[in-house]
């Protein structure tokens, strides 16, 4: 329903005899519209002077002052005197022949429609006030509706079925199934043959503890797809889907009544829900016959319109429920401002197009000038095009009111009215800079004001030593006075002396300029340049490799004295500059060097010290050859003939394992004038039937070898020198060595290889000798080892390798061909064996045919069948790799 009340202000001119103010009068007409049913409309209608006096204020009834359906017409008076007058007309009920009428007031008394007149002594003055009114409606065609304008609309919010549960509709596109979503409803029609046109407004969900959320309710139709990445559980976001559906249903084919709709459904994340803690949901929606002007509602009219705001959470427990239409303050119809307000979006029922009337441009909006650079003063033509939420929207210029630059200077936006693209001109500072030009509404471009730089320009480089072949990154700093500006690259030509290359400056312009240095061949001082003025140093080295030279100042030294040796870096034989981490100074046998000095030159100088053992000492810097080896002789000034023999080594500690017996030891306490010393250590079995044992050391440790488990042995250490042998130490106790059976699985070899060479197999009693290629790597039955030092277990040898495809069974002088492979280790001499020999063929020398050995258990195989023995028995990982006797 809409009316017209129209309040025409008369004054008359004073009698002439009456002295006072003349007295104006007042004429009030209200024409209705459309009203439908209703009969009677009664207004208050109130005149007041500027002084805040009350100049009269009546009840006026349509069926007493009009024509008995909602219009009125009533003279009263206005004071010229009290200029400006204002005038009030405010609803106070309305009636059709059955009774009142309930209806949404657009004009209560608290609030009563207001216009400003000048009251004019013999001049009429008229003021027209006008507004709808939305009153409730029963169509047939909607459960709970209001009508204005001869425009039935309904609306509703729901969160939960029928039965009270859960509403679930969208799909989780996490979980791929249906949870729980709110769908704000919204429909309306004209008439038959009239143009329905929906409006809304972008549904905003404010939050307490997170957000805003916003739905776009110009998207779809169909699923929007917010942003919701991932993973679960997701505590910030609280939709994980919305959609939005509009559409046209017949809903009666006789009158064809048609219903446009416009629903926007929000699925919410409940992991969300705590720490959001209250969520309010925001909407606004309305319906006209006939378009609004750039979605605007009629100027000087409060238009009635539904708005939603709905509690989905409270307290971060879900509340929402089910809610109609003016049965609460979640969804009620209300009236727009006498202004009006500007739709963001209308829907028309008679085409179903969409159409973004106008909209709050946002930071999606896009501003681009013609220029990104400019010098000082000049100027360039930049252009707005509004967005809200990234779609193109009408705006007017006013949105653009904080336009701004943070230097320079910016004109005001053309054209002044409402367009969907707005110019301006932006022009330069006179200082160099990067200036940002702001629209007011989050969206902002950048304009680089330029400057030529001077002779005061900076230029540096990341590395002040650098690799040969290496690169680092410069950086060209253009000062001006020494002040920065943002410079051109075309203002530096960057080069580098007397060797290596520069790439080019890496962008056009800016504060700071890059580029790329990359050092050549030649070591040494390097200087780069920017072209202008400034330049920077840094030094580049080589890597040097084993033309590199070491020589000492002295090739013979007394023990405890020292010479300064000297290394030259080298390069294919060319000196370079290198840094000492490329040198690692070694001393065999014995012998101290300090580190090498300085940290990066030509020339590196360390001292040795000779060590107290005479003999001569290899010095090598690192690379094992000749010309980066050097030796130098210790010797001793003690004529022989003064010498005499040590005296006896100390023993400290010793012990017994499988087949063999360790020590330790210091030296003796007088080395009779020679520091040179050699030891030998003797074990002894004490039933005097051997096997007995002897190493032969210089060091202060050793182990004895092919010793008999469980028989008891003691053992002695002699010490040498020049003249002769001591006296031996004191003998140990009595010590045995025992088997140490090794764990079922352990890996004790490294894979079996083809050589080629003979097998020799040194005890020559049929039984199968096998070790891991390591110094006494197995010791257990037929695994023999001639080497002197080592324990049983570990893997630290060499593969296993095929040695020849020839065998010798010990029995004769020469290799008796065969057709079998032996294998033994490729550490010539590492073990002798016959008995590897397995039916493999002619295999190649370097091929592989066996994994791993590991210990299978305390039991060998032999002929006769499996045998309990307290020794280790080995086989390969690959079963039936070796099949003879003893070998299993």
């Amino acid at each position: 329903m809409q009316v017209f009340a129209a309040v025409a202000l008369f004054s008359c001119e004073p009698a002439p005899t009456t002295s006072g103010p003349a007295e104006g009068r007042l004429e009030v007409r209200a024409v209705p519209l459309s009203l439908g049913p209703v009969s009677e409309v009664v207004y208050q209608v109130t005149v007041v002077g500027a002084g805040g006096q009350t100049v009269w204020t009546r009840e006026v009834a349509s069926t007493q002052f009009g024509d008995g359906a909602g219009a009125i017409s009533y003279v009263g008076t206005c004071d010229p005197a009290a200029n400006p007058n204002q005038v009030e007309l405010s609803i106070v009920s309305m009636s059709d022949p059955n009774g009142p009428v309930a209806f949404a007031n657009p004009a209560p008394a608290n609030d009563p429609l207001v216009q400003l007149v000048d009251c004019q002594e013999q001049q009429d003055v008229s003021v027209t006030f006008e507004f709808t009114a939305a009153v409730a409606a029963d169509t047939g065609f909607f459960d709970i509706a209001i009508s204005f304008d001869d425009i039935f609309c309904s609306a509703k919010f729901d969160c939960l079925t029928e039965q009270d549960a859960p509403l679930e509709l969208l799909f989780n596109p996490l979980t791929g199934k249906r949870e729980r979503t709110a769908v704000m409803g919204f429909a309306c029609t004209a008439g038959p043959g009239q143009d329905t046109y929906l409006w809304m407004d972008p549904v905003e969900i404010l939050c307490s503890g997170g957000g805003p959320f916003d739905v776009n309710t110009a998207g779809g139709p169909g699923n929007l797809n917010p942003p919701f990445p991932g993973p679960l559980p997701d505590t910030e976001r609280l939709l994980f889907q919305a959609a939005v559906y509009r559409g046209v249903e017949l809903l009666d084919a006789t009158t064809s009544w048609n219903k446009a709709y416009w629903n926007v459904a929000i699925g919410l994340n409940s992991d969300a829900f705590e720490q959001l803690d209250t969520c309010i949901l925001h909407g606004l929606a309305s319906a006209s016959n006939g378009d609004f002007n750039i979605g605007q509602t009629p100027p000087n009219v409060r238009w009635p319109a539904v708005q939603w705001a709905v509690p989905l959470i409270e307290g971060g427990a879900y509340t929402c429920g089910r809610y109609q239409l003016d049965a609460g303050d979640e969804v009620k119809t209300i009236y727009t401002d006498s202004d009006g307000h500007r739709f963001y979006a209308s829907y028309r029922a008679e085409t179903q197009e969409l159409e973004i009337q106008v909209g709050t441009p946002d930071h999606t909006t896009v501003v681009v000038c013609a220029d990104d650079t400019l010098l000082p003063g000049e100027q360039t033509l930049c252009v707005i095009t509004p967005r809200q939420d990234g779609l193109l929207v009408p705006v007017e210029y006013q949105d653009f009111d904080g336009l701004s630059a943070s230097a320079g200077t910016v004109s005001g936006v053309s054209p002044q009215e409402l367009t969907t693209s707005f110019t301006f001109t932006f022009t330069a500072p006179a200082t160099s800079q990067v200036v940002t030009i702001d629209t007011g509404v989050g969206a902002t471009t950048t304009v680089t004001v330029l400057g030529v730089p001077d002779n005061s320009s900076t230029l540096s480089c990341a590395d002040t030593f650098l690799l040969s072949g290496a690169s680092t990154l410069c950086t060209i700093t253009p000062l001006r006075e020494g002040a920065p500006v943002v410079a051109l690259a075309s203002n530096f030509n960057p080069s580098a002396s007397p060797d290596g290359t520069v790439g080019p400056i890496q962008q056009p312009y800016g504060t700071a300029l890059t580029f790329t240095y990359t050092a050549g061949a030649t070591t040494g001082a390097m200087t780069i340049s920017d072209g202008a003025a400034a330049t920077t140093d840094l030094t580049v080295y080589a890597t040097p490799d084993a033309t590199s030279t070491v020589s000492c100042a002295d090739d013979r030294l007394l023990p405890g004295h020292s010479t300064l040796c000297t290394v030259i870096p080298r390069a294919n034989g060319v000196q370079i500059l290198a840094v000492r981490d490329d040198f690692t100074v070694s001393v065999t046998p014995d012998g101290g060097v300090t580190a090498l000095s300085p940290a990066v030159g030509t020339s590196f100088t360390f001292t040795f010290t000779a060590p107290g053992v005479v003999g001569v000492k290899t010095i090598d810097v690192g690379f094992g050859t000749a010309p980066s080896q050097t030796t130098v002789e210790v010797y001793s000034d003690t004529p022989i003939d003064e010498l005499d023999p040590p005296w006896k080594p100390v023993i400290i500690d010793a012990g017994g394992q499988d087949r063999q017996i360790w020590l330790t030891w210091l030296p003796p306490s007088d080395n009779g004038g020679s520091p040179n010393l050699v030891y030998t250590v003797v074990c002894t079995a004490v039933d005097g039937n051997g096997p007995d044992g002897t190493v032969v050391t210089p060091n202060l440790e050793a182990t004895v070898l092919w010793l008999e488990n469980g028989k008891e042995y003691t053992c002695v250490v002699y010490a040498s020198n020049e003249v002769g042998t001591g006296p031996p130490s004191e003998p140990t106790g009595v010590l045995i060595p025992n088997a140490v059976p090794l764990e079922p699985g352990t890996v004790v070899a490294a894979p079996l290889t083809v050589y080629r060479a003979q097998t020799f197999d040194g005890t020559n009693d049929g039984s199968t000798s096998v070790i891991a290629g390591a110094p006494a790597a197995f010791l257990g039955d037929g695994f023999v080892s001639p080497f002197d030092t080592g324990i049983s277990g570990p893997v630290v040898a060499v593969p296993l390798t095929v040695y020849a495809t020839d065998t010798y069974d010990g029995g004769g002088e020469y290799p008796v061909a065969g057709d079998r492979t032996s294998v033994v280790n490729a550490a010539p001499g590492a073990f002798t064996g016959d008995d590897f020999a397995h039916d493999l063929g002619l295999v190649d020398s370097g091929a592989v045919v066996a994994s791993a050995l590991t210990v299978y258990s305390r039991a060998r195989v032999d002929d006769a069948g499996l045998t309990e023995v307290l020794r280790t028995s080995v086989v390969n990982a690959a079963a039936g790799v070796f099949a003879a006797a003893g070998s299993t």
